[in-house]
């Protein structure tokens, strides 16, 4: 009888054996299927970039079964020595494994002057960020935080917080320390920046409220500004706007676009001695090749020249299309020669108006030097 139960506990113990054998054998096949489909779904992410996230949402349930088998089978046995499952829903520490929720959160602490502060990693439905609560001993009480990816669209936001009400308050905040760094830098396919603004936004001159030397701002009209000195509301500088000269473009020598005379190129615009005012177009060239001046420029620096002069008058240029201002750039008497540059405005497709007044007229001669844009 002692033989028969001995016998009966050795084989008891072999079945075990078989059977956890078994069983470890269909959990590392079961691992290694997940981990194909995990590397198929992976796959499906880099070529079809229009169900990202969708997708990025399976590959990450796929990662948490994986990680929840792991566990199950034995960490060891896959590589994942020491991690711990975490409950579903939970927050994780380093190590923690769980199945992938609708919101699950990793963070960790560390000391600041001797207080804890939590950082925390989260993913809720294909969103992701980081964030950095204030801790209890920091004297500005700051507060950060940093999102990234939400549908297809790679973002960066967040708030940086402090206790005075918010004062001060950015969406977001880099701060490169060491003498070689950058505090931010963008790169991006259809503009390295978008400068977004708010409807009804004020021009900064216009307004009350205390500013920093340093900010830019973008108002409801188009016009792009820098705050030179801070103050309320400071010393503004409008860079760019619809109606405001840009950069100006010095070329590398002077182009005639213009010349009245007969048989003077270019030769493919009205001549004859300018007895009524005549819009000139500043894009031609005289030796018919491609224009300098961009249909879009917004204002032009050129030389004039007034010659065969009939009598005593003047010359005028201004903005093509628009009205005489009543204004000249120079004076001539008969059968003079005179010359004189100026900075002026474009009118669509950067055109000029000029004319001759006075008891006399002349030809006119045109010379581009720069342009604004």
């Amino acid at each position: 009888m002692h033989e028969t139960t001995a016998d009966l506990g050795a084989a008891v113990q072999r079945l075990r054996e078989e059977n956890e054998a078994m069983t470890a054998t269909l959990l590392r096949r079961e691992v290694e299927r997940l981990q194909a489909e995990n590397a198929a779904l992976r796959a499906r992410l880099d070529a079809q970039a229009e169900s990202v996230s969708t997708s990025r949402r399976e590959v990450l349930v796929r990662i948490g079964a994986l990680a929840g088998l792991a566990a199950t089978a034995g960490a060891a046995a896959i590589g994942l020595d020491g991690a711990s499952v975490a409950a579903v829903g939970t927050p994780l520490n380093a190590g923690d494994t769980t199945t992938v929720t609708a919101s699950t959160e990793l963070r960790y602490n560390f000391p600041i002057g001797g207080s804890p502060r939590s950082h925390v990693f989260a993913v809720q439905d294909g969103v992701w960020g980081v964030n950095v609560p204030a801790a209890s001993n920091d004297p500005n009480g700051t507060r950060a935080a940093i999102g990234g990816y939400a549908g297809n669209d790679a973002i960066l936001g967040g708030f940086f917080q402090t206790n005075a009400g918010n004062v001060g308050a950015a969406g977001a905040r880099a701060v490169g320390v060491s003498a070689n760094s950058y505090g931010l830098r963008m790169q991006g396919r259809k503009a390295a920046l978008l400068i977004d603004r708010f409807d009804n936004e004020l021009a900064p001159p216009a307004k009350l409220d205390p500013h920093l030397g340093g900010e830019i701002s973008f108002d409801a009209a188009g016009d792009l500004w820098f705050c030179a000195v801070s103050g309320s509301p400071g010393v503004w500088r409008k860079l760019s706007g619809p109606a405001t000269s840009g950069q100006l473009h010095l070329l590398a020598s002077p182009v005639r676009c213009y010349d009245s005379r007969d048989g003077y190129s270019p030769l493919g615009v009205v001549k004859g001695l300018l007895t009524e005012p005549r819009l000139v177009d500043c894009r031609v060239t005289s030796d018919g090749g491609p224009p300098v001046v961009p249909v879009d420029a917004t204002g032009l620096v050129v030389n004039v020249t007034v010659v065969d002069t009939t009598g005593a008058g003047y010359v005028a240029v201004y903005p093509g299309g628009s009205t005489y201002p009543g204004t000249s750039l120079l004076n001539y008497g008969v059968g003079d020669t005179v010359a004189n540059s100026t900075s002026v405005g474009c009118g669509p497709g950067a055109t000029v108006t000029v004319r001759c007044g006075g008891a006399g007229v002349g030809n006119l001669i045109i010379d581009v030097m720069g342009y604004y844009r």
